[in-house]
């Protein structure tokens, strides 16, 4: 069966937050410390407790259980991905790619500017620029991505999706 059979997502529920706090935690807190940034328990409570009411949060399910979180911020000329996790169990099998290419193709996504804010030394890192986004800046703790939706790429995609090749850049 294909992961796009799998996996959805799916909105977050009040019943969520401590699961998603455990989960960004159990993610986060290594790579944190790996790149020497401190972690307060207190201050990560409240972090995340934020980042949960924050609009946009969706589930991510795989094979009906919750195996990480998305979340999506939406504005006129940009979309912002965040809050991005998978749980370690279920990471290295192409579930954050999947779930990204199916952030990208949704309509909301049309013409927007994709942007993406990691810690440097997370590995997931290699993913964003698997799909085309590209690294615009750094500071001492992130590394900032974005990636610019074109139509004519849309069209491309769609239409290879669907099993139609490519004549040339007129005819998709």
């Amino acid at each position: 069966m294909s992961l796009s059979k799998k996996i959805t997502l799916a909105p977050t529920e009040k019943s969520d937050f401590q699961h998603f706090t455990e989960l960004r935690k159990s993610v986060m807190r290594p790579h944190v410390m790996q790149q020497g940034l401190p972690w307060h328990e207190d201050n990560e409570d409240a972090y995340h407790k934020a980042l949960f009411n924050a609009p946009g949060l969706r589930r991510i399910i795989f094979e009906g259980k919750c195996i990480g979180f998305v979340g999506i911020s939406s504005g006129t000329e940009t979309i912002n991905i965040g809050r991005f996790c998978v749980a370690e169990d279920y990471q290295s099998r192409g579930i954050g790619t999947h779930v990204l290419r199916t952030i990208l193709e949704e309509p909301v996504c049309k013409g927007k500017t994709i942007t993406i804010d990691v810690l440097k030394m997370n590995p997931s890192r290699r993913i964003f620029e698997r799909l085309g986004f590209a690294l615009v800046s750094e500071d001492e703790k992130l590394a900032h991505y974005e990636r610019k939706q074109d139509i004519e790429e849309l069209h491309h995609r769609i239409f290879k999706f669907c099993g139609f090749v490519r004549r040339n850049k007129h005819f998709p």
